[in-house]
C-alpha cells in the first residue's frame, strides 16, 4: 500500500481526523485520511492548511471524494507541489478502514525486515570480532551490510580501513577535515553516530573510543534518503567492534613490548 501510494519509508501512522483543528493532531511521518468535511475550501485557507501540515511533518493526505469535495482545491494542490506533500484522491465507496490496515500491515511487515536485518547485521559484525582480523574486516562487513562505502580514520587523518563503493567513493583527504571542523575528531566525546557534511555531500561518522579515549572515527556516506535508525545502529555497533580490535591490538603490543624488555 505504501509503495503504491509512493510513501514507503515515509509514513509512520495513519490518522483520520474530522474535525477543523487538523494540524494540531498529526505529527511527523502521519498519513493524513480526510473526508473533505472540514477542508477548507478558501483559496488562502486552502493553501495554508498544506503548509501547516509540511511543517508538521506530514508525508500525505488522501480526499475522499466526492462526498464533501470533488477534489482538492486548485491553491492546495499547487502549494503541495511546491512542498512536496503527497495529495491523494480515494473514491467515496472505498472504507477508510481498507486503507489504514493496509498501510498498517505494510508497517508491520516492514518493521519485521528491519528486525531481521538487525538481526544479520549484529551477526555478521559479531563474527568480524570474533575473527580478529583487523579493521579493514569491519570495514569490508560494514560496507557489506550497509551496501555504502565505509571508510575508518586514525587520530592523523590515516585510513585504518576502506572499502569503495563500486560506483566510485565520495570520501578523499577533504572529508577528514571535515570531521574536524564538526568536532568529531577532538577529545570531546560525541555519544551517537553524527550526520556531517563533507564538500557536497552528507556523511554518517561515529567516534571509536576506548576507556574514553578517542581512537578513530568511522565515516558512511549517506544515501539518497535520510539514513535510517537500522544505519546509525549497524554503524554504532562497528565502532564497538572497532574499537575491541583496537583494543586487543594495544594490549598486543604492550605485550610484545613487556616480552622485548624481559628478554
Amino acid at each position: 500500500a505504501l509503495a503504491f501510494f509512493g510513501l514507503a519509508g515515509r509514513a509512520s501512522w495513519v490518522q483520520v481526523i474530522g474535525h477543523p483543528d487538523i494540524e494540531s493532531w498529526v505529527e511527523a511521518g502521519h498519513l493524513l485520511l480526510s473526508t473533505g468535511y472540514n477542508w477548507p475550501r478558501d483559496g488562502e485557507k486552502a493553501r495554508l492548511i498544506v503548509e501547516r501540515l509540511v511543517d508538521k511533518g506530514v508525508c500525505g493526505v488522501v480526499l475522499a471524494v466526492p462526498h464533501f469535495l470533488d477534489h482538492f482545491p486548485a491553491e492546495s494542490v499547487e502549494a503541495a507541489q511546491s512542498l512536496g506533500l503527497a495529495l491523494l484522491e480515494l473514491p467515496w465507496a472505498v472504507p477508510f478502514s481498507d486503507v489504514t490496515q493496509a498501510v498498517l500491515r505494510d508497517l508491520i511487515a516492514s518493521h519485521a525486515r528491519a528486525i531481521a536485518r538487525s538481526e544479520s547485521i549484529h551477526r555478521e559484525l559479531t563474527e568480524a570480532a570474533i575473527a580478529g582480523n583487523g579493521l579493514a574486516d569491519v570495514s569490508r562487513v560494514l560496507a557489506t551490510v550497509l551496501e555504502r562505502e565505509v571508510a575508518i580514520f586514525g587520530l592523523m587523518g590515516e585510513l585504518l580501513g576502506h572499502v569503495p563503493a563500486a560506483t566510485g567513493g565520495v570520501i578523499d583527504t577533504t572529508t577528514f577535515e571535515s570531521l574536524s571542523q564538526d568536532g568529531l575528531n577532538g577529545s570531546h566525546a560525541v555519544p551517537a553516530p553524527a550526520r556531517v557534511t563533507a564538500g557536497e555531500h552528507r556523511l554518517v561518522a561515529y567516534q571509536i573510543r576506548v576507556r574514553g579515549d578517542h581512537v578513530g572515527t568511522i565515516v558512511v556516506p549517506e544515501g539518497s534518503a535520510e539514513p535510517s535508525l537500522l544505519e546509525f545502529r549497524a554503524t554504532e555497533h562497528a565502532g564497538t567492534v572497532a574499537a575491541l580490535q583496537i583494543s586487543h591490538q594495544r594490549e598486543l603490543s604492550m605485550q610484545e613490548s613487556r616480552l622485548g624488555y624481559a628478554l
